[in-house]
């Protein structure tokens, strides 16, 4: 029988990192911690991303319990960031899986190719596609 499942709703760890004003290492070093503390294997949660150098590096892409959990150590206005951006992902409608990885991979690549100053303006039609999937506001 074929079932179709929902899709997890996830936060990467760059995520956390840039909403937060964490250096991603930091943030990977602190989701590693929580994990073994809570006896999670890393592998579960692990992802690859491909930095601007084109190298692959290490992420995670935390479920909302320990994106929550993981927060709970940092200050309050930066987890205040988190949980309004998690608030954000659950009124969205949902999106298949590998909708949202698609869109995901090609966000981080835009904005790794961009100069400083560069805005969206400078990827148009990325944009209008992407901005009518995902409620974005138009350029």
């Amino acid at each position: 029988m074929n079932t179709l499942t929902t899709p997890i709703a996830t936060m990467s760890s760059r995520e956390i990192a840039e909403l937060t004003g964490k250096r991603h290492d930091h943030v990977i070093r602190d989701i590693e911690k929580m994990l073994d503390d809570v006896k999670i294997d890393h592998p579960k949660f692990g992802g690859v991303y491909v930095d601007v150098k084109g190298e692959e590096r290490k992420c995670y892409n935390l479920p909302k319990n320990l994106t929550l959990n993981l927060i709970a150590g940092y200050r309050a206005d930066v987890r205040l960031k988190i949980i309004d951006r998690w608030m954000e992902l659950e009124a969205a409608p949902a999106m298949p899986a590998i909708a949202v990885s698609i869109l995901r991979l090609n966000t981080e690549t835009r904005k790794e190719r961009r100069a400083p100053g560069d805005d969206r303006r400078k990827f148009p039609i990325f944009w209008r596609d992407c901005a009518a999937d995902c409620a974005l506001p138009p350029i």
